[in-house]
């Protein structure tokens, strides 16, 4: 197009500039022009995408073309293109490498492309120049990711923004939009476990397991939960342990088969998601299960893995009673989609091969027998009682019975004091004698203070040990009555695995009595008086018993159900128990509480008071009560004057409370009543009564 410049002459277009101005202007900006050559330019940039099909499988090369131009009225500079593409979503290959790109009405096409860091699944480019009514076409081949899998309507969209400086007079045409269809897949998949069906005792053998995973439908990627389990085999139900120490150890791909690849195995932990850092021979430690992922499987493809298992030690298979049990390990392989990474649910194929597992029966042999016991704990020397901080030593005797018929080797020992207020200290050493063959530890240890753990290498049928332990007491205390008691409890324990104790019982553990064998035979206990605490005042060892009903008034004659208009009676007893002061004030009472129907529920009869524990009350004061015989026996309950109501004729009745006193006790002068009743909707029924002395209680003796 011809131009005229400011003198009337032709220009030729080569020779225009963006900053061309009326001539008026010229000699005001010119300086201005020459020196930045260009300026911020108004822009309408717009972008149209366009994919070659509209319906993708989810491995698929996607290829979609993106044309972006600049409909002015300037010149666009360093405007900057996206594509986000969903389904390329973690993809390892470089598709920013292979756009292709070509520019019209001379714009420049980029000078290369970025994907975004954070998923790899938006391209991103700078197109340096888009004049007006220029335009670059971009032919984009994104790959699909199986990996990342997503299927469904996927929205794949383009943008552009303008360059810095830049302003775009129409954003909304900015954006563009094309949805492409990727049909669900066919997701079946499939395992297998195979390893030895025995392996022989003793145990910790490394036992290798062939896993395969295979994938059956189309691209996916899945993990397997690889669990091992402990059980018991064949035999009678017993309460031997399991095996010691048993887990898997290692986890490597030994083999693959349609393209699956090793490089794609990893260590999932429980919630399916990657461990970072991967673990070493992709277990976590915990032992007994892991979790292992295969990302990218391609159809038809597989994983063979394999799994080292240590079977632990072997137990021995027979206790005391003679019962028998064999002891089996499981390795089981779940399979499940990886969701985590894309995966999806089976949705064809057969469920059941979804889960596979390997039985192996570990061998085991015959316990050794016998009855290993503690004999005795002595103070040595005898300095009773022990003092704050004061040096202590006890000597036990460990045996292995006469009677039994099998040595024991390695077996466990232990000694433990116990301060009042703790802080005891036992000594890491300590001096035996052996005999009958037996063998001295060889060291000793103290976990936590207080307690001694050593192991006998040997000990045969017949032999002992006798071993003195030494240490310091704990403080002092003004918190504590006098007197007070150190606990001291040897034990010894049948070696874990190989010895069946023919009296060893480890849940019987009574209260620490001087002289008390425990767990059977294999613990002792004594106590040593402890010089700590302070006197304190009179003490108290109060006992109740209550028994009934029963059908006669002697009450011995136990009563299992009661008939309506049956006498019945209760036995109610005190004791104050020895060592206890005289005892000078206290409280005796008892109750009988009832419902008044039998169906427990609102409503019903009225009080059974004349007929049950009753306690007749009238006149002033009302609580006061008499004792009364019954018909069967009229002169055993007698009513002595001082029980009737005043100015009330004694009056026979069927029913109160007798007192027998023993032992310098001595029996009220008059009994107390008491009844109440309670809502809720069952009208509930106490009736007590309590002992009273019109003089005061008199002492209550030991």
């Amino acid at each position: 197009m011809m131009q005229l410049n400011h003198a009337g002459q032709n220009a030729s277009p080569a020779s225009t500039s963006r900053c061309r101005l009326p001539h008026w202007r010229a000699f005001l900006l010119a300086a201005l022009c020459s020196a930045s050559g260009a300026h911020a330019a108004s822009v309408d940039l717009y972008i149209d995408n366009r994919s070659d099909k509209g319906t993708y499988a989810a491995d698929e090369l996607e290829v979609h073309t993106v044309v972006v131009g600049n409909r002015g009225p300037g010149a666009a500079s360093n405007a900057v293109f996206s594509l986000d593409v969903p389904n390329t979503r973690n993809s390892s290959q470089p598709w920013n490498t292979t756009v292709v790109c070509s520019a019209s009405g001379g714009a420049t096409c980029p000078a290369s492309y970025s994907l975004l860091a954070s998923n790899a699944s938006t391209l991103q480019g700078s197109i340096p120049s888009l004049p007006i009514g220029g335009a670059v076409t971009l032919t984009i081949r994104a790959p699909g990711n199986p990996a990342s899998y997503l299927y469904g309507a996927q929205n794949v969209q383009a943008t552009v923004v303008a360059g810095a400086g830049d302003t775009d007079v129409s954003p909304a045409s900015n954006t563009s939009n094309t949805w492409i269809y990727i049909p669900p897949p066919v997701s079946s998949y499939g395992t297998s476990v195979t390893g030895p069906a025995n392996v022989a005792a003793p145990g910790s053998t490394a036992v290798n397991y062939t896993v395969v995973v295979s994938n059956l439908g189309d691209n996916n990627s899945i993990f397997t939960t690889l669990l091992l389990n402990q059980g018991q085999g064949s035999g009678t139900a017993s309460g031997l342990p399991y095996l010691a120490n048993a887990r898997i150890t290692s986890i490597a791909c030994t083999g693959t088969t349609g393209g699956a690849s090793c490089g794609n195995v990893r260590a999932l932990n429980a919630s399916g998601a990657l461990q970072n850092p991967q673990p070493a021979g992709l277990v976590d430690g915990t032992g007994n299960q892991q979790n292992i992922g295969v990302q990218a499987m391609p159809a038809g493809s597989s994983v063979t893995l394999t799994v080292t298992v240590n079977t632990g030690i072997s137990q021995c298979s027979d206790d005391v009673n003679g019962n028998t049990q064999a002891r089996s390990l499981v390795l089981q392989s779940a399979l499940n989609p990886m969701n985590s990474y894309g995966g999806v649910l089976e949705n064809v194929g057969n469920p059941g091969d979804d889960v596979a597992a390997q039985t192996t029966a570990v061998g085991t042999f015959a316990c050794f027998k016998g009855d290993l016991l503690v004999n005795s704990i002595v103070q040595s020397p005898s300095i009773a009682p022990i003092g704050p901080n004061a040096a202590f030593s006890y000597t036990a005797t460990y045996s292995n019975s006469v009677a039994s018929p099998d040595a024991a080797t390695n077996v466990p020992l232990s000694f433990t004091a116990l301060w009042p207020i703790g802080g005891s200290v036992m000594n890491a050493s300590a001096s035996c004698v052996a005999s009958g063959g037996a063998v001295c530890p060889a060291a000793y240890s103290v976990p936590n203070g207080n307690t001694v753990n050593a192991i006998a290498p040997s000990m045969p049928t017949n032999s002992q040990l006798q071993i003195t332990f030494s240490g310091t007491s704990g403080g002092n205390t003004t918190q504590l009555c006098q007197p007070q008691v150190q606990l001291a409890q040897a034990t010894i324990q049948p070696p874990a695995g190989t010895y069946a104790d023919t009296n060893y019982n480890p849940a019987s553990i009574p209260s620490f009595t001087t002289g008390t064998p425990t767990q059977g035979n294999n613990a002792y206990q004594t106590q040593t008086q402890a010089n700590i605490g302070v006197a304190c005042g009179a003490s108290y060892d109060l006992s109740t018993e209550k028994s009934g009903p029963f059908s006669d008034y002697a009450a011995t004659i136990p009563i299992t159900v009661v008939a309506p208009g049956q006498y019945i009676y209760f036995r109610h007893k005190v004791k104050l128990l020895a060592p206890s002061d005289a005892l000078v004030d206290y409280v005796i009472g008892d109750s009988l509480q009832y419902y008044t129907n039998a169906g427990r529920t609102a409503g019903g009869g009225g009080s059974p008071s004349s007929r049950g524990m009753s306690y007749e009350t009238f006149g002033s004061p009302s609580s006061r009560v008499y004792f009364a015989g019954n018909p069967a026996n009229p002169a055993g309950l007698s009513t002595p004057a001082g029980y009737a109501p005043f100015g009330t004729t004694i009056t026979p009745y069927d029913t109160g409370v007798r007192c027998t006193a023993f032992g310098g006790a001595v029996c009220p002068d008059s009994i107390v009543a008491g009844g109440s009743s309670g809502g809720g909707g069952t009208f509930l029924y106490s009736y007590g009564w309590g002992a009273n002395w019109s003089t005061g209680k008199p002492v209550f003796p030991v």
